[in-house]
């Protein structure tokens, strides 16, 4: 009995009143911001870059697509690396 008596004062000095927080937890805001935008359209005359406008969830996969010829091939272990070639 006399080691619960410790542990209950800590626990009961940094137990708070209430559960909610003293402040707002951001939700609201997200929620009201979301509201604001559906309601407000941009204008894309506003923007220096016109291609932000135009992405999509598969730009990046355009993009590295484009790319993947012009890379350096992996090295297999399937066929030996060729030595580099020098000009005399």
């Amino acid at each position: 009995m006399n080691r619960k008596l410790p542990v209950q004062l800590i626990i009961k000095r940094f137990q708070h009143g209430t559960n909610q927080p003293s402040g707002t937890t951001g939700i609201e805001h997200a929620l009201k911001f979301k509201q604001l935008g559906q309601s407000h359209k941009q204008d894309p005359k506003l923007y220096k870059c016109d291609e932000y406008l135009n992405f999509n969830k598969y730009s990046f996969y355009d993009s590295e697509n484009n790319i993947n010829p012009h890379r350096v091939p992996q090295p297999s272990n399937k066929k030996p690396d060729l030595e580099p070639k020098v000009r005399a």
